[in-house]
């Protein structure tokens, strides 16, 4: 290899090296907080799951109730907060409630007043199967549960009340309870749906009929709302490859990347608009109301779930007779369009505006703009042949086309670098003894004969953001045919 060859390839190296180092530094990573010392409509009404052995009731307005087994539950109570005996009298057995949307089909269980099943209508396993948003193996746990503790206190395991909704966007479910202190309450768990959404607000309502405070307090705390245990879809292992968990908050205009110890916890103290747990294809984002929660993300293993990627949000003790918490969760695809839905108030039924969920979607500031043009084409392409298959290769095609001209002057280099070959080495063998007149000779061999050493090295230099932009996810291709 002769001596400008060798700068050729080395001048190469460098411009990559500067380039990545240039976006790094004017153009910095979300910042990665360590851990800290401490751990078309929807339907008009609710449809029975079928199960095994059961025993079919009515509730009015309500459609079908399906008894069902015991599940599984942690051992030992939540706190010293105890269910009414009135209600324990009402509700005696385990049912479950179906609620459909025109992207969710929702299982509630009235233990707890829980979701137990999250089904994504939009999007099929390889097996033709609803996407499961929901994994909770044979823990115990479910999404939305209440704790009476922190993050590390069991669920509430009784039954509640159910009350039916006339309209079809909601599911409601309350229970009272006495305090230690013999206070009594009532809680209300509140979903709320709307047709079209990607989107579930909870309300949760602590009333005291007697106007007192409800004496709820646990370290601070009047209650934890969990999220977890796990996230679908379905998955051997977190390899980073086919799938992953990342997890992240966004303030002041700001992702923010967050680094859990494996197997371990932490948690935020600050006021946030909004903390996610990420995957490849899916995600699941919490948005609190202007309270200050004491937010706590955990990756520990528990009883059927290895696994694991949960937060909790630790309600600060109550002040009043009557309290209502709003949370709204967003649990669908990381589809930038539809992620950029909840920054306009009229594309959402919730009204929301910018919360830039479209954040969660991987994106590189240098090559951003690059990346978008790429999905643009590749849109283009999928809607006039609805298969992502078929538009990767015209989208390649098109890229081939654009590069053609420095394709082709790349080969022309390369063949008359070919040609010169047997004229250089009988130069090499002439000047052995005399490197600087070789090198001199082989450099006029080169400009009498017009060729550009690095010419067959630039065009690639130039078509190099391409290949990066590529990189860039700009399509979640998740278990798309060819």
């Amino acid at each position: 290899m002769d001596k400008k060859t060798i700068i050729a390839v080395a001048l190469s190296v460098v411009i990559i090296i500067i380039s990545m180092v240039a976006q790094n530094y004017f153009f910095p990573p979300a910042e990665v907080i360590p851990a800290g010392e401490r751990p078309g409509s929807t339907t008009q009404s609710i449809e029975p799951q079928a199960t095994e052995g059961s025993k079919a009731s009515t509730l009015a307005g309500a459609g079908e109730i399906a008894e069902v087994e015991d599940k599984a539950t942690p051992e030992g109570p939540a706190t010293e907060v105890v269910p009414s005996d009135a209600v324990a009298a009402e509700e005696s057995r385990e049912e479950t409630y179906i609620l459909d949307t025109n992207v969710f089909r929702v299982t509630f269980t009235n233990r707890g007043g829980e979701i137990e099943s999250i089904l994504l209508k939009g999007f099929r396993n390889s097996d033709g199967t609803p996407v499961e948003m929901v994994l909770s193996g044979d823990s115990g746990y479910n999404p939305f549960s209440i704790h009476y503790a922190d993050f590390e206190g069991a669920p509430i395991d009784a039954l509640f009340k159910t009350i039916p909704s006339l309209s079809g966007d909601k599911v409601e479910f309350y229970r009272n309870f006495a305090s230690s202190s013999g206070i009594p309450f009532t809680l209300r768990k509140t979903y709320i749906f709307k047709p079209n959404d990607y989107l579930i607000e909870l309300r949760i309502s602590i009333e005291n009929s007697v106007n007192e405070y409800p004496d709820l307090n646990f370290d601070g705390l009047a209650y934890s709302l969990g999220f977890g245990p796990q996230i679908g879809p379905e998955f051997k292992k977190l390899d980073r490859r086919n799938e992953f968990r990342n997890y992240s908050y966004y303030v002041d205009g700001k992702k923010k990347k967050l680094k859990i110890p494996k197997e371990g916890f932490l948690q935020l103290e600050n006021r946030v608009n909004w903390i996610a747990i990420e995957g490849k294809y899916f995600t699941a984002i919490a948005v609190p109301d202007a309270t200050q929660y004491r937010i706590t993300f955990d990756t520990r293993p528990i009883n059927g779930v290895e696994e694991r990627s949960s937060f909790y949000f630790g309600r600060p003790e109550i002040k009043s007779s009557k309290n209502i918490d709003v949370f709204r969760f967003y649990i669908g695809p990381k589809k930038r369009d539809i992620l950029l839905n909840y920054n306009d108030p009229k594309k959402n039924g919730f009204g929301m505006q910018d919360m830039h969920f479209e954040e969660i979607v991987s994106s590189s500031i240098m090559l951003g703009w690059l990346a978008n043009i790429l999905k643009f084409i590749l849109e283009f392409f999928y809607r006039l042949i609805p298969n992502y298959g078929v538009a990767i290769i015209l989208l390649t095609i098109v890229i081939k086309i654009v590069f053609f001209p420095l394709t082709h002057k790349s080969f022309e280099s390369t063949a008359k670098m070919a040609s010169l070959s047997p004229m250089i080495t009988e130069i090499k063998e002439k000047y052995k003894s005399n490197p600087q007149k070789m090198n001199a000779e082989v450099a006029a061999l080169y400009k009498r004969e017009g060729v550009n050493p690095l010419g067959g090295c630039l065009p690639m230099l130039l078509q190099m953001p391409i290949f990066f932009a590529l990189r860039i996810p700009v399509h979640p291709f998740f278990i798309s045919p060819f």
